[in-house]
């Protein structure tokens, strides 16, 4: 990659480097393997974009696939991670809020949508569709019990059984409104992060909360939480709020173990 550096900011050209061609035959392609220039280029897969905004965008757990989704109109694309290229595009009927992959590759899709619908895709199109009782902000899946779980506007995450086909009773939440949601990967802790700057921990096998986390608010004014990740490790947590600020806790403990201010006042949307 070429790099040049104005006022100290690095810029870096992309398509700069060697590229192979596409008629290239395998065998040639095999012995530039060899070529260290070669292994250090930067491809772009083409046609990675939308004709006006995307939204949601996420890679299948096999790395073979990356999901797109857009709008203006509403669409959702995949694209090939080995071939570089897109394999197929659908369009939407409503604007997608979050997705989650079901599946190992792209065969499972669910949409959550703007008009309250959570839309299933299979590789052949769309599988099924259906509505939850209220707006959802975010929905994660649950993989040791195939519980779909939505959140959104109101004090309940509703779980969709995916085995069963059926909705079970609702978890009752002690704040209204949950804006982001995540699973630890390791003990399988739910943590939902909502508004007035609230937190949540449940372990789905159980009808009430593990524990309960107020942030503070040192920028005064209201503060919601609209970010929550868990690391690998099992242990760290980071929430990011509305007013720009990102919190890392050790779960063990409610005090944070670093705290950083972006100072833009824009709320933080991603871990």
């Amino acid at each position: 990659m070429k790099v040049a550096s104005y006022n100290g900011c690095k810029v870096y050209n992309l398509s700069s480097g060697k590229t192979a061609p596409q008629w290239m035959s395998q065998s040639k392609r095999r012995a530039l393997q060899k070529d260290d220039e070669y292994r250090r280029r930067v491809e772009l897969i083409q046609d990675f974009e939308n004709n006006t905004a995307s939204q949601c965008i996420a890679m299948t757990r096999d790395c073979e696939h990356i999901i797109l989704t857009g709008t203006y109109p509403p669409v959702v694309k995949c694209f090939t991670t080995s071939d570089m290229a897109m394999k197929f595009q659908r369009g939407l009927t409503c604007e997608v809020v979050a997705m989650e992959t079901l599946s190992d590759d792209f065969g499972k899709l669910v949409f959550l949508q703007s008009d309250r619908s959570l839309s299933f895709h299979a590789p052949y199109g769309t599988h099924y569709s259906l509505r939850v009782p209220r707006f959802g902000r975010d929905l994660v899946y649950n993989r040791e019990n195939c519980d779909l779980y939505v959140g959104g506007n109101g004090n309940e995450i509703y779980r969709l059984n995916l085995e069963s086909g059926q909705f079970r009773e609702p978890f009752t939440i002690g704040f209204e409104g949950v804006n982001k949601m995540h699973i630890n990967p390791v003990h399988g802790l739910l943590g939902l992060a909502g508004d007035g700057g609230v937190c949540e921990f449940w372990d789905p096998r159980s009808k009430n909360p593990v524990s309960h986390l107020t942030l503070d608010n040192p920028l005064g004014g209201n503060m919601n939480a609209t970010e929550i990740k868990f690391d690998a490790d099992g242990l760290t947590m980071a929430v990011g709020t509305s007013n720009g600020l990102v919190y890392l806790y050790d779960i063990r403990s409610r005090s944070p173990v670093y705290s950083k201010e972006h100072q833009y006042n824009l709320p933080i949307v991603n871990i």
